[in-house]
């Protein structure tokens, strides 16, 4: 359902990135909840349960950094 005037939802990761390119924290914390899981369980085989946490973190403050790059040429 899109209510007239309301911002179209945003679901694909290319979408929610290009969004987060312009600007948009809000698509960035979507695209950041969809994956936080995935990239949770990769770290912890990088880094260990103790220091997660904080590696997560630094990878997503890296990704919102580097969104304004993103062109939509790859994938996420």
């Amino acid at each position: 359902l899109h209510l007239p005037g309301a911002a179209p939802v945003v679901t694909s990761d290319a979408a929610l990135l290009r969004a987060a390119a312009a600007g948009d924290a809000s698509a960035f914390a979507t695209f950041m909840r969809a994956h936080q899981g995935a990239v949770h369980r990769h770290l912890v085989a990088f880094v260990g349960h103790h220091d997660v946490d904080d590696a997560l973190q630094e990878t997503f403050i890296a990704a919102w950094r580097a969104a304004a790059g993103f062109h939509g040429s790859g994938s996420a």
